[in-house]
């Protein structure tokens, strides 16, 4: 379906311009020739460009990354030993020996011995049981990564919306600013019409200097478009991480499509997707373990660890002939379990009798945090309702304004059948053309602005698009 302003600059073309065909020519070949180097880009072929190359998705995704690692530590931790080699190599030499002791004593002493060398592979300390408070730091963990998964589901989101805006805006402003070209083209079209009358006698000085005034505003109007035009397209270089002179051709057409949901099928939507709500979530979550790792250190819980495996080799250093001075001569080539029961009991310190002062900071951070939550709930559901209603009411305004679109279109071909039979007023088809002209300038505004709207409302229940939608 063809608009209403290409209908207009349609008709335009066809009707007005002919009479001063070789003046628009020349400028449209000046116009050809300047844009040249511009690059056709679909809104798929942008966002192709910006994932590969954006630095954003390339943080967000080291970010994830390392958090990734960190769960795994935690993991590994958590359900298995650490397996470690330790080599030690050292040399000693005595200098003197202690009065009245075997070193003294024993004639034979050796004051220069041999390298004392040690090896051992251990298999590590293994927590057995702990009262689960190491599986509490490991499910803590857990719920960290699953946070900074949200958090990158959100960063992508967030560029993925941020590009389609920057893409849409960049190709309504390009969409004005060719229908500022033609309307300046028709401004000094009439210039020159109204100038070659007043020559013949047929048009007065008022009527020169009116014109002048239409190409002046009109030359005016175009130099902000093509202001405009150029700042979309460095914000759109930026997100694609090209040059900023870069020029392009935007050929995805915005689609309007109505909300087809209403605001509790949205927040319903919001509680099982949205990442800010499952980050306070986990966040909560990991609250109320900080409060009860904090419980369970205050109380005399003992904690069971073994290390399963430690295989153990040295050739000591002999210091003398004396058997009860033979360095390391039980560890020569051992095979060793160990297992060992701790328990400590905090009475007493700055964090208060039995730690109070440190489990009622964690209560607090905890109510603190479900506060939060709470609350960014309700808002979350208020803007939700709000944004619905927002949304309804630019629909509203869009169809209204299609119909204006038609309104105006039908009072510009009046003006034209008019003006090839009987003549038409030069005012009058100048107020016309400008009346479709921003009429279609309003629907591109509140079209974008549709887009801008559901997009919010995306965001905020945690979807790329809303059902129904195709960007």
């Amino acid at each position: 379906m063809v608009n209403g302003f290409t209908l207009v600059k349609r008709v335009v073309a066809e009707r007005f311009l002919q009479t001063f065909s070789a003046t628009l020519i020349s400028m449209f070949a000046l116009t050809t020739s300047a844009h040249s180097a511009i690059i056709p880009l679909t809104l798929d072929d942008a966002m192709k460009r910006m994932m590969e190359s954006s630095p954003d998705i390339k943080t967000a995704q080291l970010n994830l990354e390392d958090h990734q690692i960190t769960y795994d530590i935690a993991w590994y931790t958590f359900w298995l030993p650490s397996l470690a080699l330790n080599v030690e190599s050292n040399y000693q030499y005595t200098i003197g020996t202690l009065p009245f002791t075997p070193a003294r004593n024993d004639s034979n002493f050796f004051h220069r011995g041999p390298p004392s060398n040690t090896t051992t592979v251990g298999l590590g300390s293994f927590v057995v049981f702990d009262f689960f408070k190491q599986r509490a730091i490991y499910d803590k963990a857990k719920l960290a990564l699953e946070t900074a998964q949200q958090h990158y589901i959100k960063e992508v989101r967030d560029a993925r919306i941020s590009l389609i805006n920057t893409y849409f805006e960049t190709k309504i402003a390009q969409e004005k600013m060719e229908a500022s070209e033609g309307s300046y083209k028709i401004a000094q079209a009439i210039a020159e019409n109204v100038i070659t009358k007043k020559k013949l006698g047929k048009a007065t000085d008022d009527e020169v200097s009116s014109s002048t005034v239409d190409l002046n505003t009109a030359k005016i109007d175009l130099v902000e478009k093509r202001n405009v035009l150029a700042q979309y397209l460095i914000n759109l270089n930026t997100y694609l991480n090209t040059a900023t002179d870069t020029q392009y051709q935007l050929t995805t057409e915005l689609p309007f499509r109505t909300v087809r949901l209403d605001d509790r099928e949205l927040f319903d939507i919001y509680k099982k997707n949205s990442p800010a709500y499952l980050i306070d979530q986990n966040v909560l979550a990991q609250d109320e373990i900080d409060a009860s790792i904090a419980e369970k250190n205050r109380l005399p819980l003992p904690t069971l660890s073994i290390q399963p495996l430690t295989i153990r080799y040295a050739n000591g250093y002999a210091g003398g002939t004396s058997p009860d001075w033979v360095s390391g001569s039980s560890d020569s080539g051992t095979i060793d379990f160990a297992a060992k029961v701790t328990l400590s009991i905090p009475i007493f310190g700055p964090e208060g009798f039995f730690n109070h002062r440190t489990i009622r900071k964690e209560y607090i951070k905890r109510d603190k945090t479900e506060i939060k939550f709470h609350m960014d709930q309700l808002k979350n559901e208020i803007d939700i309702k709000q944004q619905v209603l927002d949304i309804r009411t630019i629909e509203q305004n869009l169809i209204t304004q299609k119909e204006t679109i038609v309104q105006n279109q039908e009072l510009l071909n009046s003006y034209f059948k008019k003006a090839a039979t009987a003549g038409v007023d030069r005012l009058n088809l100048r107020d016309a053309i400008r009346e479709a002209r921003e009429s279609q300038f309003e629907y591109y505004d509140d079209l974008l602005k549709h887009l801008k709207a559901k997009f919010i409302l995306a965001k905020l229940v945690g979807l790329d698009r809303l059902p129904g939608d195709s960007l």
